[in-house]
């Protein structure tokens, strides 16, 4: 160990590496989920569970490869492209709710 000890330059650098990594995980992870729920939502995929399953599989990997290439973290990147993917469900179904009630109530 060296006499100089942690200084403020280093922790503030190590800060930002961190967030940077962080938030550029989480960036790369919710556009590659949403593009992701946006192709099997819009395509005939779902009509072949085989091709669909290849596909989400295909997708984890490439944004993992993605992440790692470019220096960020490659297992963050999972957290959040299955939080984006909730997400999206989840607002789909909010959405057709909606339109369920405003339909239901206008008769």
């Amino acid at each position: 160990m060296s006499e100089e000890g942690v200084t403020f330059g280093a922790i503030a650098l190590a800060t930002g590496q961190f967030i940077m990594i962080g938030l550029g995980s989480t960036a790369i992870g919710i556009f590659l989920g949403m593009l992701n729920a946006l192709i099997l939502r819009r395509t005939l995929i779902k009509k072949q569970p085989p091709m669909e399953i290849l596909m989400i599989l295909g997708f984890a990997y490439v944004s993992y490869v993605l992440c790692d290439g470019i220096g960020l973290s490659g297992t963050v990147i999972y957290s959040n492209k299955n939080v984006s993917i909730d997400l999206f469900i989840y607002t789909t179904n909010v959405h057709r709710n909606c339109c369920y009630l405003l339909l239901w109530c206008d008769d």
